[in-house]
């Protein structure tokens, strides 16, 4: 047995790997220059250590007084979120100015305004944690975002009216847009004008991004380049030289961007423009390259955690998807002798598959699946975007004057939009609209993307010497076919799902066991790991009893649409429930076959067993806890005793059953009517593995319990605390890590 935590020692190995390569580089080329990644990999590296968002964090729990101004605003179903900038903590005897931004919850039903400069007073919330590898990352997100911290509002002390004129503006656009539109857009014209989502309809959302086409609901590149090409056109009408139309332009997308709010979305898309249209002015050409590198720096220097961000990947890959399709259409137009309308087809369809070719890698490390139609949409759609961008303008524009043609024009925008909406619902049903595909290795993306560069950069050679490449990429996909071959051990995954349990079983050849699946509303937890892992299916669900945080997951998951092929219970037929019902219910309309698990009951999947111990089929089902499926999984020498909610009364039955075991699931979450000192003495084992939500309501696990479990000299791994616990065993040796390490 071997106890470990999950470090970053993978990120200093590639760290190596990119050092390594770069100083051959160096070696082999004599070009020195690239010396400055290396700097600029260590300034990165301490300007993260050093950034404001890692320097001016509060104390978990603390009173704080603010004075800041607000900046964004946006209610959720629960509670309403303010973003405050230019933030100073007032304390007793002294005021400290902040350079981070603080985020604000309040259930205060208060009308705030954009702009407007408030102090108040607020008790500081825990800094948000990573509890499975699947969940989001919410904690990076906020520094990336530059927010320090979030607070919970207790006083509105004092408000003081804005008085400038930028966010009447934004408020009057946005008003606009509800009189013109009368809410009928599922908020759709609101994210795509002004960056406000918080109206966003929450399935419309969904769709957009399982379609691959999120993008387009975000200020980015897209409406940045609208506002820039629409200045050049009516400037061209103005007889203007190249240069100023350049300058004038970038005037158009800083008043814009000033206007939505400079959200960091925004600022992104304004500086990469910004620098293109720089380069262009002073050179009067393009290097998309040179103008990326510059731009992420510049970005970086402002907030390295921008690295961290999902939409900072995606434009800058998605940039290099272009310079990538680029040279992949020279090389098409002047050494392959094509007709002109082959060349007609390649810039039609080539700029979304090669953006596809390198966004896609990025999209399965976030997200675990790849959309395969995102590809064909993004040819379809953003075009389409394009035009309905400029056409919302004039509209706005319109109403202020023309009402009546506006309401014409905006009928049929909104037309368009549902129709978009149609159709993405009909292409979400068809088969393989996506592909589960897994979070993929850092090695593996490394290996990528460094072909997809070899490729973009030296396609002549490439093409000249065809047959050597041949064969290297031959032996680069077998390598990455033996990288990717399921290996011969077990992993056990303790899912962090708040109150209740949840364990993941992966077989040695890829078949997934589900040892029930938490409360209600956690199945987007396990399909979020169960697509982390790269599993397109559940081979076996047990349901150790029908209470909600054992079963509630599993209903979840099934009414998601992911397939699950077999559920196991011990529920008796004429137990009347509701719980039961629906997953009956559920699994009748999914024909998915329901068994029975007794005492004496073996099912075998691969190498694995999973042996039920408990119960017999007469015994007594009044109490649901102590009738809880209790089963043993073994494979090769290992054990592991998986119990429900039994409590004393059961554990006396099975005593007598029960030898040495590695692991235990700790019984009811640790409840204090559970895991009895003689129970754990014939047990013998090393290690319990306690599902608690953090902060329960029920005080689990109870200090009885774990007193308990210390006298057996059992080391004790709690979800509420270290997030989802893995076991990892080859049937003869075992390793335990967690997902958050112990300070």
């Amino acid at each position: 047995m071997i106890r470990e935590n999950i470090s970053y020692h993978s990120f200093f190995i590639y760290g190596l790997i990119v050092l390594g390569s770069n100083l051959v580089i160096i070696h082999y080329t004599k070009k020195w220059a690239y010396m400055l990644l290396i700097i600029m990999m260590g300034i990165g590296s301490v300007s993260m250590q050093m950034h404001p968002v890692s320097k001016e964090q509060f104390l978990e729990g603390e009173q704080v007084t603010l004075k800041g101004i607000i900046i964004d605003e946006a209610e959720t179903a629960f509670n309403q979120v303010l973003i405050l900038d230019q933030v100073i903590n007032v304390q007793k005897d002294k005021a400290v100015a902040l350079r981070s931004k603080i985020k604000v919850i309040t259930n205060y039903q208060e009308d705030f305004h954009l702009g407007e400069t408030v102090l108040i007073q607020g008790k500081v919330n825990p800094l948000p944690k990573q509890y499975n590898p699947s969940d989001f990352d919410y904690g990076l997100y906020l520094k990336s975002q530059g927010i320090v911290n979030e607070v919970k509002l207790q006083q509105v002390i004092k408000r003081w009216p804005y008085k400038g004129v930028l966010y009447k503006i934004r408020e009057k656009v946005r008003m606009q847009i509800e009189y013109i539109f009368k809410g009928q857009d599922d908020g759709l014209v609101s994210a795509l004008v002004i960056g406000e989502d918080g109206d966003l309809n929450a399935d419309t959302k969904a769709l957009y991004e399982q379609l691959g086409i999120a993008h387009v609901l975000a200020i980015s590149g897209l409406h940045m380049s609208i506002i820039a090409g629409g200045n050049w056109w009516l400037l061209g009408f103005m007889n203007l030289d190249y240069e100023m139309r350049n300058w004038m332009s970038l005037i158009g997308i800083w008043s814009y961007s000033i206007l939505v709010g400079m959200g960091v979305s925004v600022m992104r898309a304004s500086i990469m423009l910004t620098v293109m249209l720089i380069v262009r002015s002073l050179w009067e050409e393009d290097d998309l390259l040179s103008s990326l590198a510059l731009a992420a720096l510049i970005i970086l220097i402002g907030n390295p955690f921008q690295l961290y961000q999902v939409g900072f990947q995606l434009s800058f890959t998605a940039l290099l998807g272009t310079a990538f399709y680029q040279s992949i259409y020279r090389f098409i137009k002047h050494e392959c002798g094509c007709t002109k309308s082959v060349l007609k087809i390649c810039r039609i369809l080539l700029p979304s598959i090669c953006i596809g070719f390198f966004i896609s890698p990025v999209i399965a490390y976030h997200f675990y699946e790849v959309p395969l139609l995102s590809v064909l949409l993004n040819v379809l759609l953003v075009p389409v975007f394009g035009f309905l961008l400029p056409l919302i303008f004039i509209v706005l524009l319109l109403s202020m004057v023309m009402p009546g043609i506006s309401f014409l024009l905006a009928y049929s925008i909104l037309g368009c939009l549902e129709g978009i909406k149609s159709i993405g619902a009909f292409l979400t049903t068809l088969p393989y609209a996506t592909l589960i595909v897994g979070r993929p290795s850092g090695l593996l993306l490394i290996l990528y993307y460094g072909m997809l560069c070899l490729i973009g950069f030296n396609l002549n050679n490439i093409w000249r010497n065809r047959n050597y490449y041949l064969m290297g990429a031959a032996g680069l996909v077998l390598l990455i076919g033996l990288l990717n071959t399921e290996g011969s051990s077990v992993d056990i995954t303790h899912l962090y799902v708040g109150q209740g349990d949840c364990t993941v079983v992966t077989t040695p050849k890829g078949k997934v066991l589900l040892i029930d699946s938490g409360p209600e509303q956690s199945g987007k937890k396990v399909e979020s790991y169960l697509k982390y892992k790269g599993k397109r299916q559940v081979d076996l669900a047990v349901v150790s009893h029908p209470h909600e945080d054992h079963i509630g997951g599993l209903i979840d998951l099934i009414e998601a649409g992911y397939p699950v092929k077999a559920v196991m219970w011990q529920v008796p037929d004429h137990l009347e429930d509701d719980y039961v019902f629906r997953l009956t219910k559920l699994c009748k309309a999914n024909k998915i076959p329901i068994y029975k698990g007794y005492t004496g009951n073996e099912v075998r999947i691969d190498d694995v067993c999973l042996q039920v111990l408990w119960p017999y089929k007469d015994a007594d089902y009044s109490n649901a806890n102590e009738a809880s499926l209790v089963c043993v999984l073994k494979y090769g020498e290992f054990e592991e005793l998986f119990t429900g909610d039994i409590g004393f009364a059961t554990e006396k039955y099975l005593e007598n059953d029960l030898g040495d075991l590695e692991i235990l699931k700790v019984p009811h979450h640790g409840s204090s009517y559970s895991s009895s000192s003689k129970f754990l003495e014939k047990l013998s084992v090393e290690y319990g593995m306690i599902s608690a939500g953090v902060r329960n309501l029920y005080g689990h696990p109870n200090r009885l319990t774990l007193e308990r479990l210390k006298e057996q000299q059992i080391e004790i791994m709690r979800t509420d605390i270290q997030g989802a616990l893995f076991v990892r065993t080859d049937g003869k040796q075992y390793t335990v890590q967690s997902q958050i390490q112990e300070e």
